[in-house]
């Protein structure tokens, strides 16, 4: 009876050490759950925290909208038509600018890139005639890596255009050429009222221009503002070659006169002169439209100066250029 009173005793010992050790393991199990989901409370809260921070960020890159190298550099970034070259420095100490070669904008659907000063020597473009800060600068439509300060476009245009000729007449193997603009409206009627003022004709708002002799017609002529533009001689001994063109690459008259030049003396029969007529409105620097759309973005961007590129254009397209060469 005695034995079976150990053995009892025995099992109710070792059922309850049991019981400890269960009761040990579910309390290790408790902790350990209590501390994934304490750690899981704060999983939560971080990532919490870190979608406001992303969100955060990306409202203050809409915002300020940062352009940086690696974007700049990448294949799929297009450089807009229009850039600024820009000496603020507030935006680099915002955070998310930090780093950024400048900034895009957008004006009446137009995009404008703003360069920090400090890149346009890596920016792999070309700033003509020099690279000055808080300037507008415009695309060349020949060439996307040249940008032409804004408000001194059409006289740096016009310029490449009588470069041109120039290379033509060269490049033909002429003996001399002159180029001449011509004002082919304002300067023709600005002529003929001071010639009809010459001899004794008033010529006014409201008037009826009467009676005017041909003596007006001839001074009217004299004094179409008629400029020599350029000139030069050669010795004309060079055999012609095929010219470099880009504005001209597309006129009837030019190429008629290379095709002439390069074929007159296969047939014995060398050209001596020519003269061509190239209307200002048939080579604009700038359409009028894109002229327009300009003017109405410079205008947006608080940066000072009075482009007035419509008027511009439309002075332009007034002129012509008097093309004429000799053999």
């Amino acid at each position: 009876m005695k034995d079976k009173s150990n053995e009892n005793q025995k099992q109710i010992s070792e059922f309850a050490s049991q019981l400890a050790e269960k009761g040990k393991e579910f309390a290790e199990i408790a902790i350990k759950k209590g501390r994934q989901a304490k750690d899981f409370a704060a999983d939560n809260l971080q990532l919490a925290a870190d979608k406001l921070q992303d969100k955060k960020q990306r409202s203050l890159l809409k915002k300020y909208r940062p352009v940086f190298p690696g974007e700049y550099m990448s294949d799929s970034f297009s450089i807009p038509n229009m850039i600024v070259i820009s000496t603020d420095t507030d935006r680099r100490d915002i955070e998310v600018c930090r780093g950024a070669i400048g900034w895009m904008e957008t004006a009446k659907n137009t995009d404008i890139l703003f360069l920090h000063e400090n890149f346009v020597a890596d920016s792999g473009l070309s700033f003509i005639p020099v690279a000055n800060t808080d300037t507008v600068y415009y695309v060349d439509n020949f060439d996307r890596n040249r940008y032409i300060k804004l408000d001194s476009y059409f006289d740096i245009m016009q310029s490449s255009k009588l470069a041109e000729l120039e290379h033509i007449a060269f490049s033909l193997g002429a003996k001399r050429y002159t180029i001449e603009e011509v004002n082919s409206t304002k300067g023709i009627a600005a002529a003929r009222k001071k010639a009809a003022e010459k001899i004794g004709i008033h010529i006014g708002p409201g008037k009826k221009e009467q009676n005017v002799s041909a003596h007006i017609e001839k001074e009217s002529v004299s004094m179409s503002n008629r400029m020599a533009r350029k000139s030069a001689e050669f010795s004309g001994g060079s055999e012609p070659v095929y010219p470099n063109l880009r504005w001209f690459r597309h006129d009837d008259n030019i190429n008629n006169l290379i095709d002439m030049r390069l074929s007159g003396r296969i047939k014995n029969n060398d050209m001596k002169r020519y003269s061509i007529d190239l209307e200002g409105s048939d080579y604009s620097s700038i359409s009028s439209s894109a002229a327009a759309k300009i003017d109405t973005v410079v205008s947006k961007l608080n940066i000072g100066g009075n482009y007035d590129i419509s008027e511009q254009c439309k002075n332009e397209s007034s002129h012509k250029l008097v093309f004429d060469i000799e053999f």
